[in-house]
C-alpha cells in the first residue's frame, strides 16, 4: 500500500484524455471568441477612418482660412488629379482651388493626400447639388452641407456619418436615417 502511495506521487505527466480535453476546450473558447475579435477589428478600422477623415477635413477648412483661398477634399485614383468615378476608399487629395475649376491643375498646390484604405466597405458622400467633393471658401465656410457615410463590419449599426455645415464645422454622428441604412446595406 505504501509503495502505491510513492508511485502516485512521482507520477508527472498527464493522460493522453486530460491532454485532449484541454486543448478541445481552448479551441472552443477560440472559435467563440473568434467573430468578436473580428468585429472588434472592424470597427476599429472604421474608427481609424472617420478620425482621419475628419482631421483631414479640418485641416482644409484650416488652410482655406490661413491662405485666403479655395481649397477642394476630392477621391482621386491616383492621389494627384480628383477622379469622378472613383470611391472614397481608394484615396482623395486636397489642394488649394487657385482658379475655381475644382480640378487640380498643374501650378495648384497639394496640400495633402490620402492612400487607398483597404479596410472598409464603404464610404459615401452625399451632398447638394449631387457634388463629389468638399470645397471649403476663405473663411472657412462649406460650399455646401455635406456628408460622409462609413459603412463597414458588415453592420448598419456600427456605421457613422462626418456632418459638414455650410459653416464649416464638422461632427460626428452614430446615428444614420433609414435612407442612409439602405445605402449601406446596398
Amino acid at each position: 500500500m505504501l509503495e502505491n502511495f510513492h508511485n502516485r506521487i512521482l507520477q508527472k505527466g498527464i493522460s493522453m484524455i486530460e491532454c485532449l480535453i484541454s486543448i478541445s476546450v481552448l479551441f472552443i473558447l477560440l472559435v467563440i471568441s473568434t467573430p468578436s475579435l473580428t468585429g472588434n477589428l472592424a470597427r476599429q478600422h472604421q474608427q481609424e477612418f472617420v478620425v482621419l477623415l475628419r482631421r483631414q477635413l479640418q485641416m482644409a477648412r484650416v488652410h482655406a482660412i490661413m491662405q485666403a483661398t479655395s481649397v477642394i477634399l476630392c477621391h482621386s485614383r491616383d492621389q494627384r488629379h480628383c477622379a469622378a468615378d472613383a470611391q472614397w476608399q481608394q484615396g482623395w487629395i486636397i489642394f488649394a482651388d487657385q482658379n475655381h475649376n475644382f480640378q487640380r491643375d498643374s501650378g495648384e498646390p497639394l496640400i495633402a493626400e490620402q492612400q487607398r484604405f483597404t479596410h472598409l466597405d464603404k464610404v459615401l458622400f452625399r451632398a447638394f447639388g449631387h457634388r463629389q467633393l468638399v470645397q471649403f471658401e476663405q473663411r472657412g465656410y462649406a460650399y455646401s452641407n455635406g456628408s460622409f457615410i462609413v459603412c463597414s463590419g458588415g453592420s448598419v449599426q456600427t456605421s457613422q456619418k462626418i456632418i459638414i455645415s455650410m459653416t464649416g464645422r464638422i461632427r460626428v454622428n452614430m446615428r444614420l436615417t433609414e435612407k442612409e441604412k439602405a445605402l449601406c446595406r446596398a
